[in-house]
C-alpha cells in the first residue's frame, strides 16, 4: 500500500502531463493550420492591394478623362465660333455688307459662287464672289476689319482694274472683284454619317 501510496501522486502527475501534453499539441496544430493560412492572407492582401492601387489609377485617369472632355468641348466650341454653321451664312454676308457700306464703298455686289463639302462633308467652304469701288485704302480697310479672331475667311482670286470714274480727290479709284470664302460646319454630316453607318 504504501508503495502504491508513492506510486500514486506520480501516475496522476503523468496523468496530467499526458493531458497537458495532449492541449499542448492540439494548440500547437491550431497554430500550424493558422501558420498554414498566412501565405495565402498575405497574397490575398497583396490582391487587396494591387485592386486599390488601380482603382486610384481608375479614379484618376477618370479626372483626367474629364479634364480632358471639358477642354475639347470648349475646343470644340471654339471651332464653333472659327467655322459657324451654314445657317448663319446670311449673318456673314450681312456684317460684310454692313462694314463695306460703312467706308462707302460703292456699287457692292454679294453672288454666291460655289458652296463645297470638306472632309467627307464635316465643314462647308462657301465662295462668295465680292465686287465694289472704292480706293486701294477703302479695300485695305475693309479686309483689315474682316480679320476677326473669331472667324476664318479666304480671300482669292483678287482683281484690281482702273475704274472709269473720274475722281476729283488725290486716290484712285478702282473697281475690285475677288473670292471670299467663308467655312461652315456642316451639321448634317453626323447625320449622313450616321446613316451610312448603318447601310
Amino acid at each position: 500500500m504504501k508503495l502504491l501510496m508513492m506510486l500514486a501522486p506520480i501516475v496522476l502527475m503523468l496523468l496530467g502531463i499526458s493531458d497537458l501534453y495532449d492541449t499542448w499539441n492540439l494548440k500547437n496544430e491550431t497554430i500550424e493550420s493558422e501558420l498554414a493560412k498566412i501565405p495565402g492572407l498575405e497574397k490575398e492582401n497583396d490582391d487587396i492591394e494591387k485592386a486599390i492601387q488601380r482603382i486610384k489609377e481608375v479614379k484618376d485617369n477618370v479626372k483626367d478623362l474629364k479634364g480632358k472632355v471639358e477642354k475639347s468641348k470648349q475646343d470644340l466650341e471654339k471651332v464653333g465660333r472659327f467655322i459657324p454653321p451654314i445657317s448663319s451664312k446670311t449673318a456673314i454676308l450681312d456684317e460684310l455688307s454692313r462694314v463695306a457700306r460703312s467706308l462707302n464703298i460703292k456699287n457692292i455686289s454679294f453672288k454666291p459662287k460655289y458652296e463645297k463639302e470638306n472632309h467627307g462633308g464635316l465643314y462647308i467652304t462657301n465662295g462668295i464672289e465680292f465686287e465694289g469701288r472704292g480706293t486701294y485704302l477703302q479695300f485695305l480697310v475693309f479686309f483689315e476689319k474682316m480679320k476677326k479672331p473669331d472667324r476664318i475667311f479666304n480671300v482669292s482670286a483678287v482683281e484690281v482694274t482702273s475704274s472709269s470714274i473720274i475722281n476729283k480727290s488725290k486716290h484712285v479709284i478702282v473697281d475690285f472683284k475677288t473670292i471670299i470664302e467663308t467655312f461652315h460646319y456642316n451639321k448634317d454630316h453626323v447625320k449622313k454619317k450616321k446613316k451610312r453607318g448603318k447601310s
